[in-house]
């Protein structure tokens, strides 16, 4: 957890908790989404990881801009 983060996260057992530096607690249970926005965020969620590490912000060798 970085110490200068507003708002960090926990994984537990189907179960995400959210805290927020000066408010407190905020707990998501998977269990009681509906499936299309289970669906839809594994969805956004592996786009975001295939995009991630695709992405190259630079050529390792000449440390120019990277091309397409």
């Amino acid at each position: 957890m970085k110490s200068n983060s507003v708002i960090t996260h926990e994984i537990g057992d189907q179960r995400i908790t959210f805290t927020v530096v000066g408010v407190g607690d905020m707990v998501m249970d998977l269990t009681k989404l509906n499936t299309a926005i289970i669906q839809r965020a594994a969805m956004h969620g592996m786009i975001q990881r295939i995009s991630d590490a695709a992405a190259i912000s630079r050529d390792p060798e000449n440390g120019n801009p990277s091309t397409p």
